[in-house]
């Protein structure tokens, strides 16, 4: 998916999407290592917000956050996701109360050069490309990304993606 991305061949197409369903989906998908390692994810899904964004890079985006967050929590952490509105698009986080990372590890965490998977609490691996393909996402959706972090104490992805539009009927 990242080398379609980089060459072009992505194809990117926008629509109305429901935030909770996305998230809602994205959360049964990871079910199964959730329950294994007994961690809580909450989402508050009162909010009705709707997106405007390609799909498949969307749930590619919230994939990646929660299988990271599961990845570096302990077994019995929890994971919470929080949505909000502002300035036109909808914020998004993804926090959870795992081992963290320290500030040098923040320093590199977007970038290409200095990407080595780090094993996770109980050894999952990965590839390391994928933050570098949450935040090429994010940004073609004109939204972006920040975290937070503190060694044993969890981590925060805040992103935004741009609000649908209503759809009016004459």
């Amino acid at each position: 998916q990242y080398s379609k991305f980089q060459l072009g061949k992505a194809e990117f197409l926008q629509k109305n999407l429901k935030l909770k369903e996305i998230i809602r989906k994205n959360i049964e998908i990871l079910k199964g290592i959730t329950f294994k390692k007994e961690i809580t994810i909450t989402y508050d899904d009162k909010s009705d917000l709707t997106i405007y964004a390609d799909e498949d890079m969307v749930n590619s985006i919230f994939l990646n956050l929660l299988t990271n967050s599961v990845k570096f929590t302990l077994r019995k952490g929890e994971i919470w996701i929080l949505t909000s509105q502002q300035d036109g698009y909808a914020v998004i986080s993804v926090r959870d109360n795992g081992i963290g990372m320290d500030e040098q590890i923040l320093e590199k965490i977007f970038k290409l050069d200095a990407k080595k998977s780090t094993p996770g609490t109980e050894n999952e691996t990965g590839t390391g490309l994928g933050l570098l393909l949450v935040k090429e996402f994010i940004e073609k959706h004109t939204g972006t990304i920040n975290v937070t972090s503190f060694p044993s104490k969890g981590t925060t992805f805040t992103f935004t993606l741009p609000i649908g539009f209503s759809e009016t009927s004459n």
